[in-house]
């Protein structure tokens, strides 16, 4: 046990030093870290305004742990990802979820929980999953170099509309559809961005 325990906190200071591709707005990386921390401050924050009825310390445990797989497997940027993309950012997220749970067999918190996070049968579990979305719009409302961000990832036009398409169709899917100021906030969000689109 005593190693597990010096493994959590490895696997900590590991996801610290994950680089996302979207940046402060002084143009350094964010990590892997810091977006869970402040995902998991804005959809607290969300929830409490527009749906007290959620249990904000499950979403909490699910914000926290969302993307906890990147401590093995790497940050996928989404823009560019397509489909094609997104099935091997599964891949590999499904084998570092194994690795985590053969780690951590006795404090067993952390890999049952990103499992209770990816199965998405709770509400929590989806909201949380819709404000990762929103926080990561706002990172680049807040970051201000939209155009060089999405140049930086190869991005295109039919790339962000793809994108944009694929949020859509996940905002307004069974279970998700009910949360319908997350939605409004994703398209005032979406209005901001679309001002700096691709040309091509």
């Amino acid at each position: 046990m005593n190693e597990e325990i010096l493994d959590v906190v490895r696997m900590g200071l590991r996801l610290g030093k994950v680089d996302r591709a979207l940046c402060h707005p002084d143009g350094t990386p964010e990590t892997t870290a810091c977006h869970s921390v402040s995902l998991t401050w804005l959809a607290c924050s969300l929830a409490r305004e527009w749906y007290p009825e959620l249990d904000r310390g499950l979403i909490a445990e699910c914000t926290i742990v969302h993307d906890a797989v990147e401590v093995y497997a790497p940050d996928t940027p989404v823009v560019t990802a397509g489909e094609e993309g997104r099935r091997t950012q599964a891949l590999l997220e499904t084998m570092s979820l194994a690795r985590i749970g053969e780690e951590l067999r006795i404090l067993s918190w952390l890999p049952r929980m990103i499992t209770r996070y990816e199965a998405q049968d709770t509400a929590e579990a989806r909201f949380a999953r819709l404000a990762d979305r929103i926080a990561g719009a706002a990172v680049l409302v807040i970051e201000d170099n939209v155009p060089e961000r999405l140049k930086a990832q190869g991005a295109t036009r039919a790339d962000v509309l793809a994108f944009r398409e694929y949020e859509e169709k996940l905002f307004a899917s069974p279970g998700y559809s009910c949360f319908t100021e997350m939605d409004d906030l994703r398209r005032e969000l979406n209005v901001i961005l679309a001002r700096h689109d691709p040309e091509t």
